[in-house]
């Protein structure tokens, strides 16, 4: 099951960070996936789902793309210094949280 990934996209207004590191952190929910971030990107909430973790990697660097876009859409162009957003990828088991 998909879930759209603009459940995660309220927040208003937005700005990426140069070279910016997240941690995108994967939760196994019972055959689903889904990956959320230790922190926020600029000030947009962002998630990535999927049937698979590389389902959900895909839609979360989709989603990350996406947020890169209208930013440029927005304000004419995207600066060089926040074309770049590195994710390093962790899993955590939602039972013990």
């Amino acid at each position: 099951m998909r879930v759209p990934t603009q459940v995660l996209r309220g927040c208003k207004g937005m700005a990426i960070f140069a070279n910016m590191k997240v941690m995108g952190i994967v939760h196994n929910e019972g055959g689903s996936y889904s990956i959320t971030c230790d922190e926020e990107i600029g000030n947009f909430c962002l998630g990535g789902f999927g049937n698979t973790m590389q389902e959900a990697k895909a839609d979360f660097e989709s989603v990350i793309k996406e947020a890169q876009d209208d930013y440029a859409a927005r304000h004419g162009s995207l600066p060089t210094q926040y074309s770049h957003i590195e994710v390093a990828y962790t899993t955590t088991n939602d039972e013990e949280d």
